[in-house]
């Protein structure tokens, strides 16, 4: 399931959380929301399986 995913709509969508966290990191209010976006690549990439931990 993961595979099917990754080559329809998740690499499109990672790449799209890694370009905004790019143009996010460019200010300071921007960086946590940038650190977040890069959190969301992984799920985007996988997310068939997937479990978020609070930490």
């Amino acid at each position: 399931m993961n595979v099917i995913w990754i080559l329809l709509p998740g690499l499109e969508l990672a790449i799209a959380h890694l370009v905004l966290a790019a143009l996010l990191a460019i200010t300071i209010v921007g960086l946590p929301f940038a650190a977040q976006h890069l959190k969301l690549v992984r799920m985007a990439l996988l997310p068939f399986g997937f479990q978020s931990a609070n930490r």
